[in-house]
């Protein structure tokens, strides 16, 4: 019997230190994301949302926004690593450091800066330059959505 008990317990510890190594994380413990959106001549929101490898959600509204100042949030491991996961998808150094070319003005620019990769990548984004790829664009507001910034920046009438 007891030689049955121990059996049964020697299996129980190593399922479940399987299961502790399978939900490990590939997020580094280095990772910092940030997410600027920039003014625009008119009424586009600014607002920066940073991201650490701990999963903290910073959010701090300044104009145009439903909720200005600063908020946390904090996302699940699993939203932590469905962020990771699109950066790497995305290939942040495929994209230029800077597209800044005034092909349309008085748009809205975006900085996106990523740390934990092997490097670092910062991104800056004027949405009138028109050699930017629609990938950056998608990427950028991928990074709004898994954050959740849309419940602090909010929608048209809920804005300032």
């Amino acid at each position: 019997m007891n030689l049955v008990k121990i059996a049964g317990l020697a299996s129980l510890v190593l399922l479940s230190s399987g299961s502790t190594l399978a939900a490990k994380s590939k997020v580094p413990s280095n990772f910092k994301l940030s997410l600027e959106r920039q003014a625009c001549y008119g009424f586009c929101p600014m607002y920066t949302v940073s991201v650490s490898s701990k999963g903290l959600v910073t959010y701090v509204g300044e104009r145009f926004v439903k909720l200005k100042g600063t908020y946390e949030a904090q996302l699940s491991p699993s939203q932590l690593e469905r962020l990771w996961q699109a950066l790497e998808r995305a290939n942040v150094y495929q994209y230029k450091s800077a597209y800044t070319a005034m092909s349309v003005t008085d748009m809205p620019s975006a900085i996106l800066k990523v740390s934990g990769f092997k490097r670092s990548k910062t991104i800056n984004h004027y949405f009138g330059d028109k050699s930017a790829p629609e990938s950056l664009i998608r990427l950028e507001n991928e990074v709004d959505a898994l954050v959740g910034t849309r419940k602090w920046v909010g929608t048209g009438i809920y804005r300032e």
